[in-house]
């Protein structure tokens, strides 16, 4: 007797995506399989997402007054009563079969906590680039803290670790990665990551375009150290040998130069866009 498929509710927090939701909600009302829910936290927006996203069937509207990505998502969360929170971004484009195959890889692999998938540029010639760069950031990250991480436009977590992990986030401190920071929560409840490019999702990439996020970014090992300080009950969990750090380190010198490398063409492209208007 196969196993029933898992519930999925759909997570959004949105501060003034006007722009995104439309196309958002559009994907998600056009999967094979229907969500269990979808939830729009509202972070106090002062543009008209809201009142698109009341247009669409099935779509409920939650509020964070509390300014901030970690609130909202929080509020979201523990407001979701699906087996299966997915948290994605307004910007984020799922395909048309994203939620039958996350049931089925939830089916298939019962041990696993969290999934995630990689998210690909909707620019006319990035695509290709950007999968390069997902590939090399899951790999970055992995090779600096020995375990898998999610990426928070396209992240789902069982509903029972959310709930365990949860009280050792570190929560909207902007020197921190927030889905790093929950894939170590998971890690220090004992949950395990998968990801996986049948996951994969259509993003907007405009955090990517953004200048001082792209400063921010050359600064991930600092993050990565931090979140490495800030959860002992993970660092006991994954201790790495000290025979594996040559590994680790040849890893990194592997894949740090596809991260910067997409960020230096998706950046030039991006201001040759600006400059053509």
């Amino acid at each position: 007797m196969s196993a029933k498929p898992p519930t999925i509710s759909v997570v959004v927090p949105v501060y003034n995506d006007e722009p995104y939701v439309k196309a958002c909600l559009g994907a998600l009302q056009a999967q094979t399989v229907t969500p269990h829910e979808i939830l729009f936290v509202d972070n106090n927006c002062t543009d008209g997402s809201m009142a698109i996203a009341r247009r669409y069937k099935n779509v409920k509207i939650l509020h964070e007054p509390k300014q901030g990505l970690t609130y909202a998502r929080n509020t979201g969360l523990n407001m979701a009563t699906g087996d299966i929170l997915l948290r994605i971004d307004a910007d984020t484009v799922l395909p048309p079969t994203y939620i039958e195959r996350l049931q089925q890889l939830a089916v298939a692999h019962p041990d696993v906590a969290g999934f995630s998938g990689y998210g690909v540029s909707r620019y006319e010639f990035i695509p290709k680039i950007s999968l390069l760069w997902a590939w090399s950031y899951f790999a970055f990250t992995k090779a600096y803290l020995a375990y898998p991480v999610l990426w928070g436009a396209n992240m789902a977590i069982r509903k029972q670790y959310w709930h365990k992990a949860k009280k050792y986030l570190i929560n909207n401190d902007m020197a921190v990665h927030e889905d790093q920071d929950v894939s170590l929560a998971i890690a220090s409840v004992g949950g395990r990551v998968l990801v996986t490019r049948q996951l994969t999702v259509s993003v907007q990439m405009k955090a990517m375009f953004e200048y001082a996020r792209y400063r921010k970014y050359g600064l991930m090992l600092q993050l990565l150290k931090r979140l490495d300080k800030e959860h002992p009950r993970y660092q006991l969990a994954t201790r790495v040998p000290p025979l594996a750090w040559p590994k680790r380190a040849l890893y990194w010198v592997a894949t740090v130069w596809a991260v910067y490398a997409f960020y230096l063409v998706t950046f030039a492209y991006e201001l040759m866009r600006k400059l053509r208007r």
